[in-house]
């Protein structure tokens, strides 16, 4: 591989790890991107590396840090407006991973606060990033199949990923709040 080749692959893997520490750009766009230059299955490998990645940067520097960061970041102690995402109730869960794999999942819903918040609670990071890597999986897949597919003109397959993930997005939009609540009673 050229150097030229290596910075191409590190700068992808550097952008979706930069998506999950800064969480407020999505992640569909440099997925597509992946799948389009990389492939589905290398594009979603690169990806999975950067989003294990950056959930390791959020959640070793929130626990590591944590005093310094909240002086700094008050807000950060407040409560969540989600209350499934409230590291106290958390913490009485016997499955907290199911969240975590939930949040990942669901295409649209705030996985970019879930690094943040888990970082707060008492779940090891092993398991917060099995968790993550088995939710994060079906919607990479989705994302680098229809960047792989438009590299390749395959217009039927095209349209297939693209209204599959406008009825997932109206779906999660339209059911949010029956969602949330759902994934609350797992644990209940």
């Amino acid at each position: 591989m050229s150097f030229a080749a290596a910075a191409k692959v590190a700068a992808l893997v550097a952008t979706q790890a930069l998506q999950i520490v800064t969480a407020f750009f999505p992640a569909p766009p440099i997925q597509v991107f992946a799948g389009h230059e990389y492939g589905p299955w290398w594009g979603a490998t690169l990806c999975l590396i950067g989003i294990l990645l950056g959930n390791i940067i959020v959640f070793l520097t929130m626990r590591k840090a944590r005093g310094l960061i909240h002086k700094r970041f008050p807000q950060l102690e407040r409560k969540p407006k989600i209350k499934l995402l409230d590291p106290s109730r958390l913490n009485n869960m016997k499955y907290p991973e199911l969240i975590v794999v939930a949040m990942n999942i669901i295409p649209f819903l705030p996985n970019g606060l879930v690094p943040y918040v888990f970082a707060r609670t008492k779940i090891r990071l092993w398991r917060y990033l099995a968790a993550v890597a088995v939710g994060a999986i079906p919607a990479v897949m989705i994302f680098t199949g229809l960047g792989s597919a438009i590299m390749k003109a395959n217009t039927t397959l095209i349209i297939v990923l693209a209204a599959f993930v406008v009825v997932i997005a109206i779906f999660v939009f339209t059911f949010r709040r029956r969602i949330l609540d759902s994934i609350e009673r797992l644990e209940s």
